[in-house]
């Protein structure tokens, strides 16, 4: 009787949540969010959600559901087959996103019900998972866009080896779950196989050396990864050494993201001879929050002399000071391409000032983000903002036009924007 009646209340719980759902539809149209609060547990088994499955219909509107969201919800063995063959039979879904999910064995679910036990995901006991999500991914020919975070997913090898036979996929986000070694050796194959994903996202998996090398020797004879995000890992020296190699072989990838990885200053070194390499195409490099210190930011600063591709640099907090903010403003007229950069503190008002006589020179940097805590040069400061708006307004033309009207320049200037925060 216990069970029964816990089952009841369960379903009385998701009956509820698919009322609150059913009246959100309307508004969101082709999109569908099944997410009841972190206060109340839904054991999401895929029952009365089957009208999913059929092509074109929605269940108020009758539009086309291309996007399902389910989010801090406990996904029973039971609704993670029925993911599986909306995957597979599913024709018109575009994109899938599982955030804060947990997949459960239901009878164990049952047992913490009936012992009162507190309902959050992380006391539900994960159990296959990843297998079923990757055989629905094989045979889908139509969604581009998964996204998993949190969602103590266990071995994720087979989403790896899914990339393989995968031929739609473009967008894939794996984040704040775990990535190992062994998970990283089916990354590694798929990736190797794959000719259509174009975004990668890893972000928090705590991906250690082992794994980052096994997924750049994947990428280096990738041809479709463009943008890639490794953001708060767990990979040293070592593996900055494989993204290196990676990036001075692989010509396609154009946006890497590294952000708060505590890279020091031979990784600096690593990554700034990778981008004095003629293969690496990087248009935008995020390094925030690492530690390079005054020489791993030197390494960077003179590696774009050299480097004609990157035109967005985040360095900013990176733990150097004076010395690594003036190699970039002593490097910047010899930069060929940079558009924006942000680069942190400003060390005083004579580092600001070298900033600006490199401004002179520089005709290209369209954004310059610079904290102003610790320097108080007004007109410094003004000044900079002002070659940053001819540069904004095409003052690189005025070298191949020395006929320039200089009259014309007070229109085309009003026409632009100053100096602002990077996006």
């Amino acid at each position: 009787m216990r069970y029964t009646a816990v089952l009841d209340w369960i379903k009385e719980k998701t009956r509820r949540v698919k009322e609150q759902e059913c009246s959100s539809n309307e508004e969101t149209g082709r999109r569908v969010t099944i997410s009841p609060g972190n206060s109340e547990l839904f054991i999401f088994d895929g029952e009365s959600f089957d009208y999913l499955k059929q092509p074109g219909q929605d269940l108020r509107s009758n539009q086309i559901v291309e996007e399902l969201v389910l989010k801090n919800v406990c996904i029973s063995t039971k609704g993670s087959r029925w993911l599986r063959d909306l995957l597979v039979n599913k024709t018109d879904l575009l994109a899938l996103h599982l955030c804060d999910t947990t997949i459960v064995n239901m009878t164990e679910t049952m047992t913490m019900a009936e012992e009162k036990t507190d309902w959050s995901a992380e006391n539900c006991k994960p159990t296959l998972q990843a297998i079923d999500l990757a055989r629905g991914l094989e045979e889908n020919e139509t969604l581009q866009r998964l996204h998993l975070k949190s969602n103590q997913l266990g071995n994720l090898g087979p989403i790896g080896l899914m990339l393989s036979k995968n031929r739609f996929l473009t967008e894939l986000r794996i984040c704040h779950n775990s990535i190992d070694a062994e998970a990283a050796i089916s990354f590694c194959q798929g990736l190797q196989d794959n000719k259509t994903l174009e975004v990668i996202d890893l972000t928090g998996n705590g991906m250690k050396d082992e794994a980052v090398e096994l997924l750049c020797q994947g990428l280096v004879l990738n041809s479709s990864v463009r943008s890639l995000c490794l953001d708060f890992n767990n990979f040293t020296k070592r593996g900055v050494a494989a993204i290196s190699h990676m990036l001075s072989q692989n010509s396609i990838l154009q946006d890497l993201n590294l952000f708060g990885n505590h890279i020091d200053e031979e990784g600096g070194r690593l990554l700034a001879c990778a981008l004095t390499t003629t293969k690496c195409r990087l248009s935008t490099l995020h390094l925030s929050f690492n530690d390079l210190g005054d020489f791993g930011a030197t390494y960077i600063a003179k590696a774009l002399t050299v480097n004609t591709s990157l035109k967005k640099l985040w360095i900013a907090a990176n733990q150097f000071g004076n010395q690594g903010f003036m190699a970039f403003a002593e490097h910047l007229p010899n930069f060929h391409g940079l558009q924006q950069l942000n680069i942190g503190d400003c060390f005083g008002n004579e580092a600001a000032f070298i900033m600006l006589q490199s401004m002179r020179s520089n005709f290209e940097l369209q954004v310059l983000y610079m904290e102003s805590i610790l320097y108080d040069d007004e007109r410094t400061e003004y000044l900079i903002n002002f070659y940053i708006q001819l540069n904004r307004a095409g003052r690189k033309l005025l070298c191949h036009q020395p006929n320039f009207p200089a009259g014309l320049w007070a229109n085309v200037l009003a026409r632009t924007s100053t100096n602002a925060k990077p996006e």
